[in-house]
């Protein structure tokens, strides 16, 4: 007996008459590229019979057609003289579906042998052992390794697992893609910039965590050279010029205060590294309710931010760029804290309002900055924030480690492995939040 989900799929089937794709209950008639195959569809037991041939096939010889057990040997002419499946390639496997002509187990078993898992990223540049680990974990998929636009092109239709840093164009274009995995923490440039894959119906994780050891030891490394007054030094250094600087010139951080906007992964390194420093610790976070992170003697919520910025010495921004931070750090932030302050910010550029930050600067408002990023990228020339003495920039390299390949192959090793268990992924990104 017809089921009432089997017999929809049969009547959506009459929709593609046009198409060369005609019907008899309970055998389908199907034109795919120009090859005819018959399949008698055993729906009372939940299977799909193998595809046979036109020049096989005849009413009298229906009931002897064996049922489909596996995958193997489709496309190709068994031991036991079965006929060859005649759909190759995904485009026509879809086609195939949207006439009815498998159930959900069969299509599964074939889609991941039709589907590719592709790392958009140099081989080279990747970890030998990680990829080595992902051609046998993709399994009966194809691992595909590149970065060459042609090669990817052709492949868009079977792009099933996308990983790494892929142009927008492939994502839009690869309408079977059902998870991607970004090789960074920050998921702005994809949900920000183009929000309408906000919409799409893929899986988003990143990579977060990987780089906590990294940015901790830059956002040190910038705070040390701030309260130290080495990037003076260093220009000094250029021109020969031995000068002792006063007392007042440089500072200590032990005993200081240290406001934290975004405790996650990396905030959470932080707050543990400033305790070794003598720091006190309070920040900034969005969900209260969490467990207050070690080396965090209080936290404040988004609408309370002034408050733990009165008392920093040190303001270091880890928050990624969403609709709901951006430019979040403003004229009113920068108004509330010390002249005596330093901002770091190795989250996002534009959580800065950027004008009230040189405005700051420029008036004295706070005492300098350390940033890792800035509002356009790269900064502009002509911004005045290269040539004031009280700022460093970086060229947004903070995460940046030897480790990094190694570390964000290992997360999508893992992810992969959930993926095809049907377990949680890790990392996972809301894309309404943003994060």
């Amino acid at each position: 007996m017809w089921t009432k989900h089997t017999a929809s799929r049969f009547v959506s089937a009459h929709a593609h008459l046009q198409s060369g794709l005609t019907m008899s209950v309970p055998n389908l008639h199907c034109k795919v590229h120009g090859q005819e195959s018959i399949i008698r569809a055993a729906a009372y037991d939940n299977r799909c019979t193998r595809l046979v041939a036109p020049e096989q096939y005849s009413p009298a010889a229906q009931g002897a057609i064996p049922p489909v057990q596996s995958m193997e040997g489709l496309g190709e002419r068994s031991a036991e003289g079965d006929a060859p499946c005649k759909i190759r390639s995904r485009t026509e496997l879809q086609r195939a579906e949207r006439g009815g002509m498998r159930n959900d187990r069969f299509v599964s078993q074939e889609k991941r042998a039709m589907s590719v898992v592709l790392v958009h990223q140099k081989e080279n540049q990747m970890d030998a052992g990680i990829v080595g680990k992902l051609r046998t974990a993709v399994g009966a998929r194809e691992l595909l390794v590149t970065t060459d636009s042609e090669q990817i092109r052709e492949r868009l239709e079977e792009i099933e697992v996308l990983a790494g840093h892929a142009p927008i164009e492939v994502l839009l274009r690869a309408e079977n893609c059902r998870w991607v995995q970004l090789f960074s923490a920050g998921a702005d440039a994809l949900l920000m910039r183009h929000p309408q894959t906000r919409d799409m119906a893929f899986q988003l994780t990143n990579v977060s965590g990987i780089h906590a050891i990294s940015i901790t030891e830059h956002i040190f490394a910038l705070m040390l050279t701030l309260a130290r007054n080495i990037q003076g030094a260093i220009r000094r250094q250029k021109e020969g010029d031995w000068r002792r600087l006063p007392h007042t010139a440089v500072q200590e951080v032990a005993g200081s205060t240290m406001c934290l906007l975004g405790v996650g992964s990396i905030g959470s390194r932080v707050a543990l590294t400033a305790r070794a420093f003598d720091i006190r610790v309070v920040a900034v976070r969005r969900h209260m309710n969490l467990a207050l992170p070690q080396g965090v003697e209080a936290v404040y919520g988004p609408d309370q931010m002034e408050k733990p910025l009165a008392q920093a010495d040190w303001t270091v921004s880890c928050l990624p760029h969403t609709p709901d931070t951006h430019e979040l750090i403003g004229a009113a932030a920068f108004g509330a804290m010390s002249s005596d302050a330093h901002f770091i910010n190795i989250g996002r550029g534009k959580v800065v309002d950027e004008l009230a930050l040189i405005a700051a600067l420029q008036a004295g408002g706070i005492k300098g900055a350390g940033l890792d990023v800035t509002h356009e990228e790269p900064n502009p020339q002509d911004s005045p924030l290269w040539q004031m003495d009280n700022v460093i920039i970086t060229s947004h390299y903070s995460g940046l480690s030897v480790e990094y390949g190694r570390r964000a192959g290992e997360i999508f090793l893992d992810n992969l492995r959930r993926y095809d268990a049907g377990r949680p992924l890790r990392n996972q990104v809301d894309k309404r939040l943003g994060y």
